[in-house]
């Protein structure tokens, strides 16, 4: 297998929610993001694109984007018991490099 490098991308990187059809492209690898409530699905993408476009990509396709709610309890002597429940977001892109 031919690992293939590319120079870092300055331009503004694409954002594909499906592989392309009639566009040749490498795979350069995959990148993800996560954030908590306050951050915007947005966000958790333009880190993506950030990260991509470091690595030589111009564009990304995203494969998965999930909310799963999570939990935590712990527990001092002075309160007792404590709970709290939040919502974590995380998403998942393939980095790309359209070919000419």
């Amino acid at each position: 297998m031919y690992k293939i490098s590319f120079p870092a991308y300055q331009n503004p990187v694409k954002v594909f929610t499906s592989k392309p059809d009639n566009i040749k492209y490498a795979e350069i690898g995959w990148v993800s993001s996560s954030g908590g409530m306050v951050h915007e699905w947005t966000h958790l993408i333009e880190a993506m694109q950030k990260k991509a476009a470091s690595k030589g990509a111009n564009a990304i396709i995203i494969v998965a984007g999930e909310r799963p709610n999570t939990g935590m309890a712990t527990y001092t002597p002075q309160y007792g018991l404590l709970a709290n429940q939040g919502t974590q977001k995380s998403m998942t892109a393939i980095a790309i490099r359209i070919l000419d």
